[in-house]
């Protein structure tokens, strides 16, 4: 497997294209070398976290996925503060973290006044 660190993907995602976004990341991933394991585990990740950002906060999010040895770390920043999510939806919500938190070897949370930032470091699958 050849990953080139130092590489850096940045980009704006607004409710309406999280898709585009998300076929984006994972085209980046593959041409970047990453293997195709890893490359699932790092768009879950980043897929889950645009869908947490944007249902409690923001209408603007960046995410920036960056090669580092042996990882990928991903940030997500958010343009909002918290809201409550929508009522009436029970159980079927309120997983996305969980999920990134089981695909990502680490991740933190950090709040702002203007922002929240989602930081999740992916070690990559060795050959």
């Amino acid at each position: 497997m050849h990953v080139a660190a130092g590489q850096t993907l940045v980009l704006t995602v607004t409710p309406d294209d999280v898709p585009r976004a998300r076929r984006a990341l994972k085209r980046w991933l593959m041409d970047a070398g990453i293997a195709e394991l890893s490359a699932c585990d790092i768009v879950l990740g980043a897929t889950e976290a645009a869908a947490e950002a944007i249902a409690h906060a923001a209408s603007r999010i960046t995410v920036t996925a960056a090669i580092e040895q042996a990882a990928v770390v991903l940030t997500v920043v958010d343009d909002g503060r918290w809201r409550d999510p929508e009522t009436g939806l029970g159980t079927l919500r309120g997983h996305a973290l969980t999920m990134v938190e089981a695909a990502s070897a680490h991740f933190e949370i950090a709040h702002a006044d203007d922002r929240t930032t989602l930081t999740a470091r992916f070690r990559l699958e060795t050959a």
